[in-house]
């Protein structure tokens, strides 16, 4: 009993000791736009509290949130990590790979950061792709963890961070950039990155609205939609008796919330 007391009292200071160190530059959902990674996770973890009645602790959303910035530091030209390429098949398989490694590895800290990598695939997945262009009047999640559903969805890509692909194709990459709202919800086979991605309203198609709601950018539809299917791949993980996710959860009565606030403070 004295132990666990002891462990349960650093807690809160080892979170705190994480908030000193630097933020991560990220590639999407990046610091200009209103939505972040960070972001996204604090309000799929609130998301979580109020569907399970559990709150994850505050520094076990931490280490969530380490693995999560860290694809993009360590994992920077992987495309699985950032379903890029229109790759989705293999974006889909990294992100199941990582939800069985978070469930099975030794290391508790492992399984955190795993999860962390996975919710970074699930973000990047939205604000890559032309998913939330056919989808603008309600949020859908995207069949990610099983990527042969998306494979009978033609229409549904991702764009080239590698420009290989486009080589001698120029004209037709740059054509990608005057489509209309409608037109993106099409396969256009020499899509860019830059014609796609939606990780900030700064972006090119970032910016723009949603053409149900003209005030609502595509950069926020594409986080809406992260902060949904974050929020489900938890609760999926809470429901299927997670183990490693399991030993992080703290009633919501007992806690009085107390986690969820205290990570709502971390700078983002």
């Amino acid at each position: 009993m004295k132990s666990s007391i002891k462990i349960t009292a650093l807690i809160p200071i080892s979170f705190l000791l994480f908030d000193f160190f630097p933020s991560i530059s990220l590639e999407a959902f990046g610091p200009s736009g209103s939505f972040n990674h960070i972001r996204i996770l604090k309000e799929s973890f609130r998301a979580f509290t109020e569907e399970t009645g559990y709150e994850i602790r505050a520094d076990c959303q931490e280490m969530i949130v380490q693995g999560n910035l860290k694809s993009d530091s360590e994992f920077m030209n992987s495309e699985g990590y950032h379903c890029d390429n229109n790759n989705i098949f293999g974006c889909g398989l990294e992100l199941r790979d990582l939800k069985s490694k978070s469930e099975k590895t030794t290391f508790f800290s492992d399984s955190m950061i795993s999860i962390g990598h996975a919710t970074h695939i699930i973000q990047d997945f939205y604000a890559h792709s032309n998913w939330i262009e056919n989808h603008p009047n309600q949020i859908e999640i995207a069949p990610l963890e099983e990527p042969w559903m998306l494979l009978s969805m033609s229409h549904i890509q991702t764009g080239y961070y590698n420009l290989a692909p486009i080589l001698h194709h120029e004209e037709e990459a740059v054509e990608c950039l005057n489509l209309s709202f409608e037109e993106m919800q099409n396969f256009f086979p020499f899509a860019t990155h830059i014609c796609l991605n939606k990780d900030s309203e700064k972006t090119f198609r970032g910016g723009g609205s949603v053409e149900s709601n003209p005030n609502i950018t595509l950069h926020q539809w594409a986080g809406l939609h992260a902060v949904e299917h974050t929020k489900k791949f938890l609760v999926d993980a809470f429901n299927s008796d997670h183990k490693n996710l399991n030993l992080c959860l703290i009633s919501k009565k007992l806690s009085f919330s107390c986690n969820n606030s205290i990570f709502k403070l971390r700078n983002e």
